[in-house]
């Protein structure tokens, strides 16, 4: 029985994707704790199997991806500290999470996209852009500093010296400049890019999953670990796959010179 996201109506699961919203129209599309609040509550269901999704993709709702944190918000707050570490805790668990996922992440970084709103997409495996997309990493501008794992992603992107730049000039970037950067991997010029999104997105949910999961968990050893680890990680990731219904079929369609039908 398909799983109820009425509880959830700003998320949607369509063709085994799952839309994940970080922000609305409202606010001038700054990070929204409902949406994100509901987009955790639906990885809590994949986590725990309730809910198979193959693609997860990060969307704004409004015509922003999103401009980060509600700097009104923070400015309007009876204790702006306090309320700064509310809003952090929502937006760190969605990016922790996001981070930890198995399938298949792709942001769609249409717009603007600034503060934690970029954090969300340097945590995803795919960012697509285009040519109407706007970076800004805003944080010393007013006087605050990254946050939503900013400093954990952008130099690993982009290398240390280059997000120290970045961050300590306030640095906007177009989309073309962020593409030769490496921000955004996956580039569709003047395409709607919350549509290429998807599209890129039916392409990896139609793919072998098991792979994906490897991949995935081979490149986050690497971030962390050895040379070792990885080639241990890697060795039995490569054989285990080799046997999976998935597995079996790739080489089969590459000795058939034809496409492969993943079964899963």
């Amino acid at each position: 029985m398909p799983t109820d996201l009425s509880a959830l109506p700003l998320v949607r699961f369509e063709e085994g994707i799952l839309y994940l919203p970080v922000s609305t129209s409202e606010n001038a599309c700054a990070l929204s704790n409902e949406a994100m609040e509901q987009s955790i509550e639906a990885l809590n269901l994949v986590s725990v199997g309730r809910l198979e999704a193959r693609v997860a993709v990060l969307v704004g709702l409004g015509k922003h991806f999103s401009v980060g944190g509600n700097v009104r918000g923070f400015a309007e707050a009876d204790d702006t500290e306090q309320h700064i570490l509310d809003v952090a805790a929502i937006a760190h668990a969605l990016v922790a999470r996001v981070y930890a996922l198995q399938i298949p992440v792709v942001a769609a970084m249409k717009g603007a996209t600034a503060g934690a709103g970029l954090s969300l997409c340097l945590a995803a495996d795919v960012v697509v852009g285009g040519s109407s997309s706007r970076l800004a990493f805003a944080y010393s501008a007013i006087g605050l500093s990254p946050d939503g794992g900013m400093s954990y992603f952008l130099p690993r992107v982009v290398g240390r010296t280059r997000a120290a730049t970045l961050l300590l000039t306030s640095a906007q970037l177009s989309g073309e400049e962020a593409r030769d950067m490496g921000i955004i991997s996956h580039w569709v010029g003047d395409e709607d890019i919350d549509s290429a999104a998807a599209e890129f997105a039916r392409t990896l949910a139609n793919g072998p999953h098991n792979s994906y999961a490897s991949i995935k968990q081979s490149l986050a050893i690497a971030e962390e670990g050895s040379l070792d680890s990885v080639l241990r990680t890697e060795r039995f990731n490569i054989a285990h796959n080799s046997v999976t219904p998935n597995g079996r079929e790739g080489v089969a369609a590459f000795m058939e010179k034809r496409a492969p039908k993943f079964p899963s």
